[in-house]
């Protein structure tokens, strides 16, 4: 069995998202980081995947009690408000979408 070296684990892509993490004008995630690094947006795209399962985990959350604030710091979101936007506005096109 081959050791790994610190480099195997850390290369490439990993140091190209932490610069972005590091340097970014603005904050953002490491996911955010990331996708910025493989597609050049940070904003996912709209309802794929990982949208879908980012609204149902807010409302499983709201669903648990957590206040918007609560929400929003945990998704790494400025506010209560855009986090609450964010979940209505989305929620929607998703109905809109599925229905």
């Amino acid at each position: 069995m081959m050791i790994q070296q610190p480099f195997d684990i850390i290369h490439g892509v990993n140091y190209g998202a932490l610069a972005i993490a590091v340097l970014y004008p603005i904050p953002v995630t490491p996911d955010q980081a990331f996708n910025l690094w493989h597609t050049g947006a940070i904003m996912e795209p709209r309802i794929h995947g990982h949208a879908k399962e980012k609204l149902e985990a807010i409302q499983q959350m709201r669903q648990d009690g957590l206040k918007w604030k609560d929400i929003a710091k945990a998704f790494g979101m400025k506010s209560a408000e855009g986090c609450h936007s964010y979940y209505s506005h989305n929620k929607k096109m998703l109905e809109e979408n599925e229905g």
